[in-house]
C-alpha cells in the first residue's frame, strides 16, 4: 500500500531489505558464515504512518527454540505436557513477583487435590457451548462475505474450501 515508488536514497539491491507488495511464501533466510551456510530466523519490520502524524514501528522475530531430543520429545508427547502464556500485570516488580506466586501456589494446590481437573471438567459443557456459538458467527460472518445463505457454510468445512485463505481474515 502507496509503496509503488520507492525511496531512492535506499539502496535496496545492495542491503538484505526490500519491500513485501506481493504475497508470497515467507522463507527463512540463509548465509554465509565463516564458510558454512547458516538459516537464520524470519525476521520482519512494520510500519504504520498514521495521517495525522502518529507513526509506528515493529521488529518482529521469529522464535526458535532450543532443540529437542527425541527421548524429551517422546516424554513431553506421552506426559501431554503444556505450555501456556500467563500474562501478569502489577504497579511494580514487587506486587508482580507476589501475584505470580500467588498464581504458582494455586495451581501447586489444585495439581495436588486434583481441583483443577474437577473445575476444568466441570467447565467444559460452557466451553462447547462457547465454541458452537462462535463457530456460527464465523460461519455466519463467511457466509455474508461469500453473499450465501448462512446453512450453505458448514462448520467442519475448512476455509479454504469456499476460497478464502488466512490473509483474507482481515476482513472479518
Amino acid at each position: 500500500l502507496h509503496a509503488e515508488e520507492l525511496n531512492p536514497y535506499i539502496d535496496f539491491d545492495r542491503s538484505p531489505f526490500y519491500v513485501q507488495n506481493k504475497t508470497e511464501a515467507w522463507m527463512h533466510p540463509v548465509v554465509e558464515q565463516n564458510g558454512l551456510q547458516v538459516t537464520l530466523p524470519r525476521r520482519a519490520g512494520l510500519s504504520s504512518f498514521g495521517a495525522t502524524g502518529s507513526n509506528a514501528h515493529l521488529l518482529l522475530e521469529e522464535y526458535v527454540g532450543p532443540p529437542r531430543n527425541i527421548e524429551q520429545q517422546d516424554r513431553n508427547e506421552n506426559q501431554r505436557v503444556t505450555r501456556t502464556a500467563v500474562p501478569l500485570s502489577a504497579k511494580n516488580a514487587e506486587r508482580l513477583r507476589a501475584y505470580a506466586e500467588r498464581l504458582l501456589d494455586y495451581l501447586l494446590q489444585g495439581k495436588k487435590t486434583g481441583k483443577i481437573e474437577e473445575r476444568i471438567t466441570a467447565q467444559q459443557p460452557l466451553v462447547n457451548h462457547v465454541k458452537e456459538r462462535l463457530e456460527a458467527a464465523l460461519c455466519g460472518y463467511l457466509a455474508r462475505i461469500l453473499f450465501v445463505r448462512d446453512e450453505l457454510i458448514e462448520t467442519g468445512v475448512p476455509w479454504g474450501d469456499y476460497g478464502v485463505e488466512p490473509v483474507h481474515f482481515g476482513l472479518l
